[in-house]
């Protein structure tokens, strides 16, 4: 995750000018005291619909890797393009979807090979092949959250408005 912009406070200069949304949607998202995740396959892995995959929070992983390619999916988030990660982990590639790319670049959030990340999100397969849909992603104790504790994405959330 490379934030772009030089903004006068560090904090600012490390989102981009997003901080303060970042800040809350944080806030917002911040785990129950005491819930647990755990990095091995989850005993419900869903399969997606074919309206599009649905977060479930069952079926939540947290998984940590090397970014080995960053991919643009047509209509992978709620018909739109989105960014996928091929992260690899200590068991093999895995797919992620992050969110649309034009909510990552109203964020200014970049990804790129050979960063290494923490996912926390939903694992699902989805036409056959496996898949995590995103909650979260830290860089170097940076949370990027897309989607509300419920898995819920924030995207939308700027939509609305």
């Amino acid at each position: 995750m490379k934030p772009t912009g030089s903004p006068a406070s560090p904090l600012l200069a490390c989102w981009g000018g997003k901080a303060l949304f970042l800040l809350a949607v944080l806030l917002l998202a911040v785990p129950a005291a005491g819930q647990q995740m755990s990095e091995s396959k989850p005993s419900a892995v869903k399969t997606a619909k074919s309206a599009g995959p649905k977060y479930d929070l069952a079926a939540e992983v947290k998984l940590k890797g090397t970014v080995e390619e960053v991919k643009e999916v047509p209509n992978s988030c709620l018909g739109e393009t989105g960014l996928h990660l091929m992260l690899k982990t200590g068991s093999g590639i895995v797919e992620v979807q992050v969110a649309p790319v034009g909510f990552l670049k109203n964020m200014e959030v970049q990804f790129a090979k050979g960063d290494q990340i923490e996912i926390v999100g939903s694992q699902l397969t989805q036409n056959g092949s496996p898949l995590v849909l995103a909650r979260s992603v830290t860089q170097n104790n940076n949370e990027l959250v897309v989607r509300d504790k419920q898995g819920t994405p924030v995207w939308t959330w700027m939509k609305k408005g």
